[in-house]
């Protein structure tokens, strides 16, 4: 059950945006070290700050559409003088790319830390 809500309101973003934070957190403490793939490294820091942004963005879109959409359901609830009002929520495509960034963060995460210990 608490899956299905993480997915439907869009938590796994946020879950995506941690597992970006925490992989750039392991590149940058293996250059801090002295590790010799210094390229691959900044590679997927620069990788991981993209991704990050992007879900970061598509959350905060996501995240202004339900807002917008609750307000326009309580305008008309106002003028229809109804009491109850239903509640928004993401998108099937922001759900969809939920899942999918998400996948995306932990497979290049789980390689990244594989290969460095």
């Amino acid at each position: 059950m608490l899956i299905a809500a993480s997915v439907k309101d869009g938590q796994l973003f946020w879950c995506a945006i941690g597992l970006c934070a925490a992989a750039i957190y392991e590149a940058v403490t293996a250059l801090e070290q002295g590790s010799r793939e210094t390229s691959m490294l900044a590679l997927s820091i620069v990788g991981f700050c993209g991704l990050a942004f992007v879900c970061s963005t598509i959350v905060t879109m996501s995240l202004l559409k339900v807002w917008r959409d609750r307000f326009d359901r309580l305008d008309a609830a106002m003028s229809d003088r109804r009491t109850a009002l239903p509640g928004g929520e993401f998108s099937l495509a922001a759900i969809v790319m939920s899942i999918l960034l998400t996948c995306v963060a932990a497979v290049p995460f789980a390689i990244l830390h594989i290969h460095l210990n």
